[in-house]
């Protein structure tokens, strides 16, 4: 039985190395849940009894209170959780592209270090904090967008009659005419007097 390490014989296919039990064969697979005629396809294979059937290869700490890597036998894997609902969940924070440094992630959001492409648009529902500044190189609708730091917006910025465009800490209303935005050698858009 797999509960008696005599089992595990060169005859069995296994051997017991005393810190461990491999395999005789290097090439082998094994199978758990596999039956006859249905050899497992992997170095390990794990089978559900059916689709609805939960098969869940688990990593924990040694607690059991922290839970690492999840694979159900529906194909989604979960990283922090065992009831993955997509093909891949993760519960906390995820950092990616920042190579071999350990980087600790917003709390329950996502750092990149490079460029994100997100099919043809991007929608925010919450704060967004763009550290480097935001180009925006084509069509894009923003009905708010706050920042301390750089925008780049493609070769033109068209603002609708009955929206409204703000520059924070400049006031016209008080100028000549009115006052107008313009620029000086340096971009920067400031006001001034309308003469």
């Amino acid at each position: 039985s797999w509960t008696d390490v005599s089992s595990f014989t060169a005859s069995a296919g296994w051997i017991d190395a005393g810190g461990y039990i491999r395999l005789l064969t290097m090439g082998d697979n094994v199978g758990i849940g596999t039956t006859v005629g249905q050899d497992p396809i992997g170095k390990l294979h794990l089978r559900g009894n059916d689709d609805s059937t939960s098969l869940t290869l688990v990593t924990t700490n040694n607690a059991n209170s922290q839970f690492g890597l999840s694979v159900l036998n529906n194909g989604n894997v979960g990283i922090g959780t065992t009831v993955a609902g997509a093909s891949l969940q993760l519960n906390g924070n995820s950092v990616i592209g920042f190579g071999a440094a350990s980087i600790a992630g917003p709390s329950n959001g996502l750092a990149v270090s490079g460029n994100v492409g997100i099919g043809s648009s991007l929608t925010l529902t919450s704060q967004a904090v763009f550290n480097s500044g935001l180009t925006v190189a084509a069509h894009t609708n923003l009905a708010t967008l706050s920042t301390t730091g750089n925008v780049g917006l493609g070769a033109s910025l068209t603002v609708p009659a009955t929206g409204a465009f703000r520059l924070s800490g400049q006031n016209c209303s008080g100028l000549s005419n009115g006052g107008k935005l313009t620029t000086d050698s340096g971009g920067n858009v400031y006001c001034s007097a309308d003469s």
